[in-house]
């Protein structure tokens, strides 16, 4: 990993929501569902992440744990953010936030683990 990674070190992002974000269910209003919303959460950490890998890096998810707590609806701007929290060697944890208009709609933790691309697709291969 370059250097320049440290706690506190923050990204966000702004997603406009659209039909694809949300799951269409019985009786369930169109606004962005909780797996689209965790991946826009993922994604935005791994943002935030990119500018310091080596070529061969990348990071992989290992765990989420969020609190989905508002809705958006299609069309709505979601301010999304990651900031670091704990670098412990190769395992990263990021407090991650959606916001709509100031107000939080989700929040929690989401940890990522450092690992080589070579290594990784080799395991892979079947």
């Amino acid at each position: 990993m370059k250097s320049g990674l440290k706690t506190g070190v923050r990204h966000k992002s702004l997603r406009r929501i659209n039909e694809s974000h949300t799951i269409t269910f019985e009786g369930l209003p169109p606004v962005l569902a909780t797996p689209f919303l965790v991946w826009l959460l993922e994604e935005t950490a791994m943002e935030l992440i990119q500018p310091f890998l080596e070529d061969e890096e990348l990071t992989v998810g290992t765990s989420v744990e969020i609190e989905h707590q508002g809705a958006a609806l299609i069309g709505d701007d979601v301010t999304f953010s990651a900031t670091v929290v704990q670098i412990d060697g190769r395992d990263l944890l990021f407090r991650v936030d959606a916001t709509l208009e100031g107000k939080t709609i989700s929040k929690g933790l989401h940890r990522r683990k450092l690992v080589s691309r070579p290594k990784l697709l080799q395991k892979l291969t079947r």
